[in-house]
């Protein structure tokens, strides 16, 4: 996640472990947290990241929970189990386990063409599936490298509506044909989420809130920007 150049930089960290009756059995409970805590901050000690929290559960158990480095660099801010951040692309976990949801709903298809949802999209040719967006083989062009959206400034600008953002989307030609290569894709899950709208009758954001926020007791947890851009949602380091 990149923030202005001279902000911190800082990684979220969630490990969710299951361990074994052995290991368990075989280590004591304070050699296994000191373990956990040695590994999970090694990466703050080796100038790897500047902050990070980690969290290891063992059924109902919290292993442990702990906080390693800062949250912001130059103000000297320490990271805590409580700090909120941006979790940027990790995101993309949230729509497509929205879309698994509306397919088990009956809502929709991961077969359906793009063009069920988006009409007017411009496929030049190509069958684009929702399959293809969720695997990052769709060939459509990648937002991050569109000169027009990075004019616009899409993770800071309020004015920016997601019509914008469309149209831009919608008329730059291919990378390469549909299915036939892989590569990651921004492009593919803002299209996902135009689509999760339309299946669902809910904003995006209601629709996490709602269906996945809410379900999960995940009361500290929401979607930071309302704008074109659709920006990243907020998690809290750790916990709910």
């Amino acid at each position: 996640m990149t923030l202005h150049a001279r902000s911190a930089i800082f990684y979220l960290l969630l490990a969710l472990v299951s361990i074994g009756a052995a290991t368990a059995t075989a280590q004591s409970g304070g050699t296994l947290v000191q373990r956990l805590d040695s590994i999970a901050g090694a990466g703050v000690l080796e100038n790897r990241a500047v902050g990070i929290t980690a969290a290891v559960v063992k059924g109902n158990d919290t292993v442990l929970l702990k906080a390693y480095g800062k949250a912001d660099v130059e103000g000297d801010v320490p990271m805590t189990v409580d700090t909120i951040v941006p979790i940027g692309s990790v995101t993309k976990q949230f729509t497509a386990a929205a879309i698994l949801q509306l397919r088990d709903q009956g809502k929709l298809s991961l077969d359906d063409d793009i063009t069920k949802w988006l009409p007017d999209f411009e496929t030049r040719g190509n069958k684009v599936t929702l399959r293809h967006l969720l695997g990052h083989t769709s060939g459509i062009s990648e937002l991050a490298e569109m000169p027009e959206l990075r004019a616009m400034q899409l993770m800071r600008n309020p004015t920016a509506t997601r019509d914008d953002v469309y149209k831009v989307i919608n008329r730059h030609p291919f990378q390469f044909p549909t299915g036939t290569m892989q590569t990651y894709s921004n492009s593919g899950f803002w299209l996902l989420g135009l689509i999760i709208e339309k299946a669902s009758g809910m904003t995006y954001e209601d629709y996490v809130e709602k269906k996945i926020f809410e379900p999960l007791g995940m009361t500290r947890s929401m979607y930071c920007n309302n704008s074109g851009s659709r920006a990243p949602m907020i998690l809290p380091a750790a916990g709910k």
